[in-house]
């Protein structure tokens, strides 16, 4: 009998934890949990940033394309310089040297970019032009984007 009332008195303290010990316990995983949900609110607007970013070197890089591909001899002369039946379309006339769009007026893609380009010519040599194109994105705090390419004319 002294035996089992000697077991009995060594494992009585093995009762659970105190409440102090889970007060600790708890105010260790909230301070843990806030931080997960700071670093959460980070991410998602470091993820907004990079998909503005990302939709604005879209744009810049489709609009030179479009410029790319146009006439090189794009004027307001009355002819078809492109070959497709219309004279002095936007497309003839969007390698003119000078700012585009004409008349401080701004080309809006998707409602929040502003699209505007630069036209030089015989830069950085003859017979080519250099083109600038600039991106904004209309929210406060984000970035243009320039892209600036030479075209050629055929020899």
């Amino acid at each position: 009998m002294y035996k089992v009332q000697n077991y009995l008195n060594t494992h009585k303290n093995n009762s659970g934890f105190t409440l102090i010990e889970v007060l600790v316990a708890l105010t260790i995983f909230s301070v843990g949990m806030l931080a997960i949900a700071a670093l959460h609110i980070t991410s998602g607007k470091g993820n907004a940033s990079a998909r503005i970013q990302t939709e604005t070197v879209a744009w810049a890089t489709l609009q030179m394309e479009n410029l790319m591909a146009g006439p090189y001899h794009a004027d307001k002369d009355g002819v078809d310089n492109d070959g497709d039946g219309e004279i002095d379309e936007d497309d003839e006339r969007a390698l003119v040297a000078g700012s585009h769009p004409e008349s401080g007026s701004l080309l809006i893609r998707d409602g929040v970019y502003a699209v505007t380009w630069k036209v030089l010519d015989n830069q950085p040599v003859e017979n080519t032009k250099t083109i600038s194109v600039t991106v904004g994105h209309s929210g406060r705090g984000h970035k243009s984007v320039t892209i600036t390419c030479v075209k050629a004319d055929k020899i």
